[in-house]
């Protein structure tokens, strides 16, 4: 994962995580299926499918530690 993707995630997929990443709006993949991100948009269900599969909530708590330690 040196490149930040898993194995088979698509580059769309880690752009959609990159937006759901910040804690700005408390993390809600609703809000990921309301917006456009590089031109495209996607369903809820399939955010929902991607951050099981690539373990989103896994990836920003291990990002909020490493917030935490260097903050």
């Amino acid at each position: 994962m040196g490149n930040g993707r898993l194995p088979g995630e698509s580059m769309l997929a880690v752009t959609f995580f990159k937006t759901y990443r910040p804690a700005d709006d408390g993390r809600s993949l609703e809000s990921r299926g309301n917006q456009k991100v590089t031109g495209k948009k996607r369903s809820v269900s399939l955010i929902e499918k991607w951050s099981v599969q690539y373990r989103w909530v896994e990836h920003v708590a291990a990002f909020d530690g490493a917030e935490c330690r260097l903050g």
